[in-house]
């Protein structure tokens, strides 16, 4: 691989081993993995790519990396978006950026590599052609109506060809007790 597929400069010592003259931490290797899964079954060339719950960027600069020349959506809450947001930028200096704030720069055609929208403004994603989605645990954080909102802009909204999901269920329902074997 590329000599660049290691974690990134500023990641922890304390969490990270030298390996081959790389740096490199779990988090990374469990990232690239899944990145590298998507790539063994995607069939075509990913050129544009939507990760619904990017957290810090991990996943999104290893699937970068692996196909450098699409566009990256991320779509996350604010505080969060700006953590992906820092960590890219860092790591892609060369790439263009874009933050979307309005419904109206959805149909602004600005080639950015990276695109970062804001969760409340989801709803307003016009009918992209998308070749991946991705979410990795952040469904289960969210509320079933939320979760099926997501669902129905990747069914409904979106043409998308592959869609990548890994989740967990987190959620107790309400209804049941709190005293649980």
């Amino acid at each position: 691989a590329p000599i660049d597929f290691c974690e990134w400069e500023h990641s922890s010592k304390k969490t990270s081993i030298y390996y081959e003259n790389r740096l490199i931490s779990p988090d990374y290797l469990y990232k690239l993995i899944i990145a590298l899964r998507i790539k063994r079954e995607a069939d075509t060339k990913i050129k544009s790519i939507l990760e619904i719950g990017a957290g810090a960027g991990t996943l999104a600069r290893c699937m970068k990396q692996i196909n450098p020349d699409a566009k990256y959506y991320i779509i996350d809450i604010p505080g969060t978006l700006y953590f992906s947001y820092i960590f890219l930028r860092a790591n892609f200096k060369n790439s263009k950026f874009k933050i979307i704030t309005s419904k109206s720069q959805f149909l602004e055609n600005e080639d950015a590599d990276f695109i970062f929208i804001s969760a409340e403004l989801y709803k307003h994603i016009p009918k992209w052609d998308i070749d991946l989605v991705i979410n990795t645990h952040s469904l289960g954080e969210m509320s079933q109506p939320m979760v099926n909102s997501y669902m129905n802009l990747i069914q409904n909204n979106l043409n998308v060809s592959y869609l990548y999901s890994l989740n967990r269920l987190l959620q107790i329902p309400e209804n049941v007790n709190d005293d649980i074997d």
